[in-house]
C-alpha cells in the first residue's frame, strides 16, 4: 500500500455470506485489504469485541478507529471516499 494510505481490514468468518459479498465488492473496486477470519484468530475476536462492542461480521475497519458493520453499501462508500480509496 502507499506511504500515507489507510489501512482497511475485514473481520469475517468462513460461513458469512455477507463477508464474501464485502470482500467481492473491495475487490471489484480494486481496494486493498486484509482479511482476519475472527473463529481463526482468537486475539483479533477478542479485540473486536474491545473496540467495538459487537461481534457481529463482516466488519471492515478502516485505520485504526472508523468502521462499518455488515454488508452498508452507503456507509462503505462514504468510508472509501472519506479516505480516498475511490472517487
Amino acid at each position: 500500500m502507499a506511504e500515507g494510505r489507510i489501512t482497511v481490514k475485514v473481520f469475517t468468518t468462513p460461513d458469512c455470506g455477507f463477508c464474501r459479498v464485502v470482500k467481492a465488492y473491495l475487490e471489484a473496486l480494486g481496494v486493498a485489504f486484509e482479511e482476519v477470519d475472527v473463529s481463526a484468530d482468537r486475539e483479533a475476536a477478542e479485540w473486536l469485541v474491545k473496540s467495538t462492542g459487537t461481534t457481529g461480521v463482516p466488519l471492515t475497519l478502516f485505520g485504526e478507529s472508523e468502521f462499518v458493520l455488515g454488508w452498508q453499501k452507503g456507509q462503505l462508500d462514504d468510508c472509501l471516499r472519506k479516505f480516498k480509496l475511490i472517487k
